[in-house]
């Protein structure tokens, strides 16, 4: 790889494809990470040709030890990795207590665990040469309590959380730190919860909320990313409803 190189978990679909599409436009070489071999493979090839940059594809369970320690290692010996986007993740609609154990399991381990251990050897490479930008997406949702989400609105805020606090670590260094918190957005995960997504808004938030689509949200984040702004929040009404919610919080204490 030749180019400006970024890695993109999740990228079969919806904002990983979406990043890993903006990316390909800007001339950077992609390794990116999915579950369906198929789809992905059609991806990368569809960028090759349109972009003539190089991808690279890892078929990568990232719930599973030993595909995310290949993962891993090839973060490691990736010297000159530019971007790195954690975006892995699916969605779990159901109550609290009808929820499979194991269920909760997978869905930490993709959404905090991994993105902890990409971010730790990752940064290892970009903090030596004092350049590289991260970006992990979690959700405007783990701002607010999560009735029949609690477990996916509770790993977002971890991530969130943590996010926030390594930017603080690495504050003097020129590598840049995202949380990218989108609201609800056009993509597979989200219209494959039984219903379709204007139904599922409709129902938990009525007309609050922006509705966006993925290549919007990746605009969003990576204009922000330039701003150097540690949180986005994509769409000003989701934005202005996640202030409320703070500031609702803060008159309570």
């Amino acid at each position: 790889m030749a180019n400006k190189i970024a890695l993109i978990t999740g990228a079969t679909s919806g904002i990983g494809a979406a990043f890993a599409k903006k990316f390909a436009s800007q001339n950077y070489d992609l390794i990116i990470t999915g579950r369906r071999e198929e789809k992905i493979k059609q991806l990368a090839a569809e960028l090759m040709a349109l972009y003539k940059v190089n991808v690279e594809v890892m078929l990568i369970e990232l719930a599973k030890k030993d595909d995310l320690e290949l993962l891993l290692q090839k973060v490691a010996a990736t010297k000159n990795l530019d971007i790195l986007i954690n975006n892995a993740g699916f969605g779990l609609l159901k109550k609290f207590i009808d929820v499979d154990p194991p269920l909760y399991t997978e869905m930490f381990a993709v959404h905090d665990y991994a993105p902890i251990r990409l971010m730790q050897v990752a940064l290892k490479n970009m903090l030596a040469k004092n350049k590289g930008a991260i970006i992990n997406v979690s959700s405007f949702v783990g701002f607010f309590p999560a009735p029949d989400r609690a477990s996916y609105a509770a790993s977002k805020a971890y991530l969130s959380s943590i996010t926030e606090s390594i930017a603080e670590e690495i504050k003097d260094s020129q590598v840049r730190i995202q949380v990218l918190c989108p609201g609800m957005t056009r993509t597979e995960i989200s219209e494959r919860k039984g219903a379709s997504l204007d139904e599922f808004v409709k129902k938990y938030y009525g007309r609050l909320i922006t509705v966006m689509t993925a290549e919007s949200v990746v605009e969003s984040s990576l204009q922000a990313l330039a701003r150097k702004k540690l949180v986005c929040i994509p769409g000003v009404r989701n934005k202005a409803l996640v202030w409320v919610r703070t500031l609702k919080r803060l008159i309570s204490l």
